[in-house]
């Protein structure tokens, strides 16, 4: 699935939100004390989110996966040996077993043979 289309139009949203919200932080309204705070960390989420959707995709599916690879490894390399062979246990005790495909039929219920031929 593509996601470029969409990316590029959350983008342009997340500039004209960022614009608005500080648009309202300049203007400074007389009750700015009360939501001062809600106000920066709207700004800098959104700047943050902006500039992530600026990144390319695949760069951050590739960072991202790499990460998660690391951190997986050096999980293993800490284990002991006996922790290994646990864990090994219990993933092939959560596979899920392989399921006959469904069918119609019911319990015990046979096939009878193709019509024969009349002569």
């Amino acid at each position: 699935v593509a996601l470029d289309k969409g990316v590029a139009a959350v983008a342009e949203a997340e500039k004209d939100f960022l614009a608005r919200l500080e648009k309202v932080r300049d203007a400074k309204p007389k009750d700015y004390a009360r939501y001062e705070f809600a106000l920066r960390e709207a700004i800098e989420s959104t700047e943050d989110s902006l500039e992530l959707s600026q990144q390319d995709l695949s760069q951050r599916s590739a960072e991202i996966a790499a990460k998660e690879k690391k951190v997986k490894d050096e999980r293993k390399a800490t284990m002991t040996p006996a922790e290994a062979a646990e864990r090994k246990s219990e993933e092939k005790k959560t596979e899920t077993p392989k399921r006959k495909p469904p069918t119609l039929r019911r319990p015990g219920e046979v096939t009878l043979p193709g019509p024969t031929e009349a002569k």
